[in-house]
This record gives structure tokens, C-alpha cells and sequence, in this order.
């Protein structure tokens, strides 16, 4: 299923999964380890803000290749 997306996004280099709670996660394309490891550091700073900490589900980002 995400293979799947990432090629209707044309995401050649595979997915970002950014756990935005235990209820959904956000997917973007990947682009490069740098935009990775910012992505990390505004999951972090969203779970420590906006995020009960019962329904926080992880504090990093995820780069998934195909």
C-alpha cells in the first residue's frame, strides 16, 4: 500500500512517515537526510506540545525505501 502511493506521488526516493499520534501518521516524499532529521526535530517539538503523551506513538521520523 505505501509502495503503491509513493508511486502515484512519483516519491522515487521513497517515504517520509511522520507519527503524528497513535491515530494517524503523516506521509511526504522523501528528499534528502537533512530535511529528515528537521522533520525528526518538529515531531519532537509537536508530541512534547500538542500531543497527550498517552497518544503519542513515536519522536522521530521515518525514511521507508522500496
Amino acid at each position: 500500500m505505501l509502495k503503491a502511493y509513493a508511486d502515484s506521488i512519483h516519491a522515487d526516493k521513497g517515504l517520509v512517515v511522520l507519527p503524528s499520534s497513535i491515530h494517524e501518521c503523516l506521509l511526504l516524499p522523501y528528499i534528502d537526510e537533512q530535511v529528515l532529521g528537521g522533520m525528526s526535530e518538529m515531531v519532537v517539538g509537536v508530541n512534547a506540545t500538542a500531543v497527550a503523551e498517552t497518544e503519542v506513538l513515536s519522536d522521530h521520523a521515518y525514511h521507508v525505501t522500496f
